[in-house]
């Protein structure tokens, strides 16, 4: 099985480091470049592993169409950790449901 280190998360890495000065994403609350979304996603694994998040665990995402809801799913994956991800218009009964169904160990939201 693949370690933590040899998936998804580290496209990421790859990038930043072969085209850091580019435009990864762009947002209402701000324009990265692949190099600073990297960073933003490393630092967002590390308060998921200081949360207690490791491989294996669910992480359950529940934005909106944000830079946020992208650096979640690359964080959790940096960590080998499931991310699961929820529509922000489904209904409350539609998202207790996933949520009883996936038992996520961390859900992010906005309040």
């Amino acid at each position: 099985m693949e370690s933590p280190t040899h998936n998804v998360g580290r496209w990421l890495d790859r990038h930043a480091e072969t085209a850091g000065g580019r435009r990864a994403i762009v947002d209402a609350e701000r324009d990265l470049d692949y190099a600073a979304l990297c960073d933003r996603s490393q630092r967002c694994a590390m308060l998921l592993r200081d949360a207690g998040i490791g491989r294996g665990d669910r992480v359950a995402i529940l934005l909106g169409n944000r830079s946020a809801y992208i650096e979640a799913v690359f964080a959790a994956a940096r960590l080998g950790a499931i991310a699961v991800p929820i529509n922000a218009r489904f209904t409350a009964p539609e998202i207790q449901r996933i949520l009883e169904d996936c038992t996520p160990r961390l859900l992010i939201t906005t309040v």
